[in-house]
C-alpha cells in the first residue's frame, strides 16, 4: 500500500511507503491525498 502525499515544497504529489508517510506527516507543510491500493475495487 501507498500513500499519496505533497510536500507544500513541490507542485507534483509523490508516492510514499508507510515508513516514509510517517516521517512526513511530521512536517508542519505535509499534505495527505489518499491511500493507493494495488487492487481496484468493482
Amino acid at each position: 500500500m501507498l500513500y499519496r502525499i505533497k510536500p507544500q515544497c513541490q507542485e507534483a504529489w509523490l508516492f510514499a511507503c508507510s515508513g516514509c508517510q510517517s516521517k512526513a506527516k511530521m512536517q508542519p507543510d505535509y499534505v495527505y491525498g489518499g491511500t493507493w491500493k494495488q487492487k481496484k475495487r468493482n
